[in-house]
């Protein structure tokens, strides 16, 4: 069997064919592996004041006039990179490359699409079921680097961590931060809610016990059982955020739903109240936060994805002095490449020993 690995400079391909080779050392004898290495990340991006900040998977902000147009998103690079590259592989790994309709259907030979990734957006799920062709991913690879990053994001926001920093390498050393209405709060008996508890809030609560936090969470599709079993106080959406110290948002964001937070929902909490977003730019309406942090409806937010504004507003946003902001790099850890690595490697000797595969999509 052929195996295509195309990677990047964060799944790197030798990194995760060594992986591969190691799991599945019984299984050496039938496979080729072939490898495809692109530039992402690049080092920096640039933005003007009418840039988009691109998604986590965009290596340029100038994409395609079809972006997302062939059934494909969230993806690097055009997409029409893989094109005359999958004639005779049977078993492609992808991180972020798109792998369109189009291109699936010059893929005979394809039988398993695996897809480093929790959401696998850059495959054409519907051309890959009408060819047949079994899509696997990793869901949960990033969680404990996703949920440390948030406790450390939490904690950068709240002890002026990242604020202090930055004055310092300016050459101001600010006493100001010991005056008693901008020194920080400690996580010991806060109620910190987290919206959505899948993975990433699981360990987030294990974390945050040790804190001497209350928990709270919102989740329609989690058995309260299951929440409790957790040490969390399960509760409704509107009590969450209305008596929370702290607002987390770790829910997935639907295609073309509404924001989960607005006006509406930011007035709801506390004056004093952090909210996080590590989790989907789309969840949020960001002007409704504008409004909030100025307004001083709430007292801060601490930020890692983002909206399709244009970026002379967000340069707005994350220049005020109550936000702490990040470039989407919360699931960035190297435990995250090599756990998604291992996952996809048992996934693949399932599908050697025709057995079923532990999270077959279609």
């Amino acid at each position: 069997m052929k195996v295509l690995m195309v990677g990047d400079n964060f799944f790197k391909p030798e990194v995760v064919i060594d992986c591969f080779k190691n799991v599945l050392a019984e299984n050496l004898d039938m496979l080729e592996f072939s490898e495809l290495k692109l530039p992402y990340p690049v080092d920096s991006l640039y933005l003007d004041d009418a840039s988009v900040i691109p998604t986590g998977m965009a290596w340029d902000n100038n994409m395609d006039a079809d972006y997302g147009k062939n059934g494909v998103r969230e993806y690097y690079g055009k997409d029409d990179i893989l094109n005359g590259k999958l004639d005779d592989v049977n078993i492609l790994i992808v991180h972020g490359v798109a792998v369109p309709g189009y291109i699936l259907k010059q893929a005979p030979a394809l039988k398993l699409i695996g897809c480093l990734r929790g959401g696998p957006v850059n495959i054409d799920m519907e051309v890959a079921g009408q060819k047949g062709i079994l899509v696997t991913n990793t869901p949960g690879k990033n969680a404990q680097g996703v949920a440390e990053f948030t406790i450390g994001l939490i904690l950068s926001h709240l002890r002026n961590i990242v604020s202090g920093n930055r004055y310092f390498i300016d050459g101001r050393y600010r006493p100001y931060y010991y005056n008693y209405d901008v020194s920080g709060f400690e996580l010991e008996r806060k109620k910190i809610g987290l919206v959505g508890f899948g993975r990433i809030s699981r360990i987030l609560t294990n974390i945050l016990k040790a804190f001497g936090s209350q928990i709270y969470a919102y989740d329609p599709y989690v058995e309260k059982d299951d929440i409790e079993g957790f040490g969390a106080f399960p509760c409704d959406f509107e009590t969450l955020i209305s008596e929370c110290d702290i607002v987390s948002v770790h829910a997935r964001a639907k295609k073309s739903a509404p924001a989960m937070f607005g006006k509406k929902e930011f007035a709801l909490m506390k004056k004093t109240a952090t909210f996080v977003n590590t989790a989907r730019g789309g969840l949020v309406d960001y002007p409704a936060l504008y409004e909030a942090l100025i307004g001083k409806k709430i007292g801060g937010a601490a930020l890692d994805v983002y909206g399709l504004e244009r970026f002379d507003f967000y340069r707005k946003l994350i220049n005020l002095p109550n936000v702490t902001a990040t470039p989407h790099i919360a699931g960035s850890s190297r435990e995250t490449v090599l756990r998604g690595s291992v996952m996809m490697a048992e996934e693949i000797k399932r599908f050697i020993n025709s057995e079923e595969l532990l999270y077959k999509i279609v």
